[in-house]
């Protein structure tokens, strides 16, 4: 008898390590949940200018040069989600939080964030991709409703996982396209190319390294813009909750934008670390 249960707790534990093998890494937020994100970022930017001499003076006058600023971010939300209907998850996103503080040339600012206090409501499809359909808000216009819907939506709805198992070693790529419009400026294009390879996989967590590369672009009548842009990361996926419950990442950028007066030329060093957990 001894020998039969011996067996059994072996091919029970062969069948465990055998699962552990492989993952179909798939985000999917499940119905009925409540989770809490927690974001914190920070980013050093340097500005010069290039210019004729009268140009750079009246430049000068307005700003010193180089520009040397730093921002924090902190954003803390609570994302609870329904009963699913027809491959739909209604959510309520209550950002709790949203802290930035700046310093721009030796000067602290605490500006208010429009998005702390707000609470977005839609659904998720297909445990993703986001459909906002409304934005409760004391200080939010309407014009910030709306690009925070559009963007939010640009991103999610493009973010794409492969439908088959990955092994240990195994890589696959995503690439996000992102628009950020400039008011009355034009657009800035934003490709967000991440390669991610898998690490190991460990207590039902499944640990990925990633290589970041940003491709920038515009299109704003009379400037060119070109850049150069990189980065690696850490991210956990938890197999059992379906979810990136870790994203750590750092990143460089270096931005060149011109027209006929003058060329700017920025770089910009940042790391971002994001955490979700289900709390129920």
């Amino acid at each position: 008898m001894k020998k039969k249960y011996t067996f059994l707790l072996f091919f029970i534990l062969a069948f465990a390590l055998k699962a552990q093998e492989s993952v179909i890494f798939k985000m999917q937020f499940l119905a009925g949940k409540k989770y809490e994100l927690r974001t914190i970022s920070n980013s050093n930017f340097t500005m010069n200018f290039e210019a004729k001499k009268e140009v750079l003076d009246a430049i000068k006058k307005q700003i010193t040069l180089p520009m040397i600023s730093k921002t924090n971010m902190e954003i803390v939300a609570d994302i609870n989600t329904g009963k699913e209907i027809e491959n739909k998850i209604p959510f309520v996103i209550d950002y709790k939080k949203v802290h930035t503080l700046k310093n721009i040339g030796g000067k602290e600012m605490n500006p208010t964030n429009p998005i702390e206090g707000s609470r977005l409501f839609g659904y998720y499809e297909n445990g993703l991709h986001m459909k906002i359909d409304s934005i409760k808000s004391k200080i939010m216009d309407k014009k910030t409703k709306e690009y925070l819907i559009k963007t939010v939506q640009n991103i999610t709805n493009n973010i794409k996982f492969p439908d088959y198992a990955l092994k240990v070693g195994d890589t696959f790529k995503q690439k996000i396209p992102m628009k950020i419009p400039i008011e009355g400026i034009g657009n800035i294009s934003l490709i967000l190319d991440t390669n991610y390879k898998l690490m190991e996989i460990k207590n039902n967590i499944a640990y990925f390294d990633t290589i970041i590369n940003f491709t920038l672009g515009s299109d704003i009548p009379q400037f060119t813009v070109t850049s150069t842009g990189n980065g690696t990361g850490k991210v956990e996926y938890n197999i059992l909750n379906t979810i990136t419950q870790k994203n750590i990442t750092n990143y460089n950028l270096l931005l060149n934008v011109a027209n006929k007066d003058f060329k700017i030329k920025a770089n910009i060093d940042a790391d971002s670390s994001y955490n979700l957990k289900i709390l129920n």
